[in-house]
């Protein structure tokens, strides 16, 4: 019998040999009580932490990412710059929250308009 080609079941199975995201090994075993426990030293690599943050900022509806940065040291993140209002800065620092790997976040953000209260 002629063996599939990937081509053939990537469409349904994910990337790469079924190794992809939400490839078999994803969908055979999701959770069970080991689902989260890795290696004993085992760290997230600060530029894995910094792209996750970013392309959620990115991907959030309700903030513009445009004027944000981000630096992750030891899993501790630092954002810095513009935003619109404080909303979006709460918004940013959630997101960054919760990046699996993060640590701390250290808000540094500037809004251009703040909210006023009613005396």
């Amino acid at each position: 019998m002629p063996r599939s080609k990937e081509g053939d079941y990537k469409s349904a199975f994910g990337g790469e040999n079924f190794g992809g995201e939400g490839g078999p090994v994803d969908w055979m075993h999701p959770g069970g009580k080991f689902a989260g426990v890795g290696s004993r030293e085992y760290r997230r690599p600060d530029e894995r932490i910094t792209e996750d943050i970013h392309a959620r900022l990115m991907q959030h509806g309700l903030i513009d990412a445009s004027d944000i940065d981000v630096i992750v040291v030891h899993g501790e993140a630092v954002l810095t710059g513009v935003t619109r209002d404080e909303e979006m800065k709460e918004l940013a620092e959630c997101v960054a929250r919760s990046v699996w790997g993060v640590t701390r976040v250290d808000n540094r953000i500037r809004p251009l308009y703040r909210r006023y209260r009613a005396a």
